[in-house]
C-alpha cells in the first residue's frame, strides 16, 4: 500500500506531505466531506482520506473514498467501498452510485434492494448542488 501522506491546497487540490506533524495538523482539523447523501437507512459518503490506498508501489495514489453504509437499529455495516485518485472521480462515482441506488431503490415502506431493511428515499443531495442527474427531485 503507497504511505504517502497528501493535504488539500486552498483550491481542494491534493499535495504530498512530506512531514507528518504538518500532515497530522492538517488532518486533524480539515474539511474532507467531498459529498454526503442519505436515504433512509442508507448512508454514501465521499470523502478526500489524506493517505493514499493504492496497495500497488508506484501505482496512482487513490486518495478519495466513497462508501455505502447501511444502519439498522444501532448496528451498521459497510455496504460498498470504491476509491478514486481525483476529485472529479470521486464526485462522478459518488453520483454513479446515487443513480444505482435510485433505480434500485422501490416504493416507500417496501424492503431496500441494498440493505434489506425498509429504507425510503428521504433526500437527495450532493454537495449542495441542485439539479443533479442523480436526485429524483431534479425535475421538479
Amino acid at each position: 500500500m503507497g504511505t504517502g501522506k497528501y493535504v488539500l491546497d486552498e483550491e481542494g487540490n491534493p499535495r504530498l506531505e512530506e512531514d507528518l506533524l504538518t500532515w497530522a495538523r492538517w488532518y486533524e482539523t480539515a474539511h474532507r466531506q467531498l459529498a454526503l447523501d442519505r436515504f433512509g437507512d442508507l448512508t454514501v459518503s465521499t470523502v478526500f482520506l489524506g493517505l493514499d490506498f493504492n496497495p500497488h508501489d508506484g501505482g496512482v495514489p487513490l486518495l478519495w473514498e466513497t462508501v455505502v453504509f447501511c444502519k439498522r437499529g444501532r448496528e451498521g455495516r459497510v455496504e460498498r467501498v470504491e476509491r478514486f485518485c481525483t476529485r472529479e472521480g470521486a464526485l462522478a462515482g459518488h453520483r454513479a452510485l446515487l443513480r444505482e441506488i435510485l433505480r434500485d431503490a422501490q416504493e416507500p415502506g417496501v424492503m431496500c434492494g441494498w440493505c434489506h431493511a425498509t429504507s425510503p428515499v428521504e433526500s437527495c443531495f450532493v454537495n449542495g448542488e441542485p439539479g443533479d442527474p442523480a436526485c429524483p427531485k431534479a425535475d421538479e
